[in-house]
């Protein structure tokens, strides 16, 4: 969906379109709905948007929980998505795979930094220290470009991350 300004007082709105469910195969209702951008964040190419109204017949839409505690290596887990060139709507089963904080824990990151030593050492833990923080989750779920944003829930259909992908330019270079 492209957000642009709208006649909603000018906040910025998209459009979005739903989906439902027919035969156990996920179909796109062609009428789009009105959103309104609540939150934006770029950096992560995430927003939080407020639908203006219900869908037709509709008095509250479904949602997916807060997973009440955090998952670990090995819990199970599923990645729903829209992969630009799949299906929409794609659904993928894995497991945690690690968790860890990024880019403190990125393999060649600490790799390098356990290489050096001396004034070196010093300049590059300034430098993760200065670095903007993430706590990363790894699943095995084939995650695609365009999944970006979809929901990786647990065995009970509880949120335990946002997939992402990490752009190359933001690899183990601190």
């Amino acid at each position: 969906a492209t957000s642009t300004k709208s006649k909603f007082a000018g906040a910025q709105y998209c459009l979005i379109h739903l989906g439902h469910l027919e035969d156990g195969i996920m179909t796109v209702d062609e009428q789009p709905m009105t959103a309104l951008v609540y939150k934006l964040d770029e950096q992560r190419d995430l927003a939080l948007l407020k639908l203006t109204a219900l869908p037709k017949g509709v008095t509250k839409l479904p949602f997916v929980p807060l997973a009440t505690g955090a998952a670990a290596p090995g819990t199970a887990c599923v990645a729903i998505g829209h992969p630009k060139s799949g299906m929409l709507w794609t659904v993928r089963s894995g497991e945690v795979a690690g968790i860890g904080t990024w880019p403190k824990d990125v393999i060649a990151v600490m790799l390098n930094y356990l290489a050096v030593s001396g004034s070196t050492k010093e300049t590059m833990a300034k430098s993760l220290a200065d670095a903007p923080k993430r706590k990363v989750l790894i699943s095995s779920c084939g995650i695609n470009p365009g999944d970006s944003g979809g929901p990786l829930v647990n065995e009970k259909g509880e949120l335990v991350a946002v997939t992402f992908a990490i752009p190359k330019n933001e690899s183990a270079e601190v």
